[in-house]
C-alpha cells in the first residue's frame, strides 16, 4: 500500500515515511485508501482510540476532487465510528482551507476551538462531531461558523 501511496500525483500532504512510522508505531492510526481504475486517486489516516476518532488527513488527488471521493472516504471512516460505538470525531483543519471545510460542514462537524497560528502562522479550526446524533439530524440544523462559502 505505501508503494501505492508514492505514486499519488501532487502529493504534498504527508510523506511515505511518515505513513510507514505511524502505521508501526501508531496501534490506533486506520489507513484506508480509494482507487480508481486501479490506482490510489486518495486517503485518509485516523486514529480510533477507545470511544473517539481523531481524523489526521485526508487527501484527493487534484485531478479527482469533485467526484465525491473524499466524500466516501469519511463516510467510511464515520461508519467505523459508528460500528465502534464512538462518542465523536474530532479534527483540525485550517481557516483558509475552504474546500476542506465544506467537506467537513456536509459531514455533520461544527467548529469547537480556533487555535491561533496552528498552522505556519494561520489559524486552525478544531471541529468535531457527537455521534450520539445522526448526521442528517445535523444537515437540517448545522451550528457552523458562517464562513461565506
Amino acid at each position: 500500500m505505501i508503494e501505492e501511496v508514492k505514486k499519488v500525483k501532487d502529493n504534498k500532504v504527508l510523506s511515505t515515511d511518515y505513513v510507514e512510522k505511524e502505521l508501526e508505531v501508531n496501534p490506533y492510526g486506520h489507513f484506508i485508501v480509494y482507487k480508481k481504475e486501479g490506482i490510489v486517486v486518495g486517503y485518509l489516516y485516523y486514529s480510533l482510540i477507545y470511544d473517539r476518532i481523531e481524523l489526521n488527513y485526508i487527501y484527493v488527488n487534484k485531478s479527482k476532487r469533485g467526484m465525491g471521493i473524499a466524500s466516501k472516504l469519511m463516510s467510511y471512516m464515520i461508519e467505523d465510528g459508528e460500528k465502534n460505538n464512538i462518542k465523536n470525531i474530532t479534527l483540525e483543519v485550517n481557516v483558509n482551507n475552504k474546500e476542506a471545510i465544506k467537506l467537513y460542514k456536509k459531514c455533520g462537524f461544527v467548529v469547537a476551538a480556533i487555535r491561533q497560528g496552528y498552522y505556519n502562522g494561520e489559524d486552525g479550526y478544531v471541529t468535531g462531531s457527537d455521534m450520539t446524533l445522526t448526521f442528517t439530524e445535523y444537515d437540517k440544523d448545522l451550528n457552523w461558523l458562517d464562513f461565506s462559502l
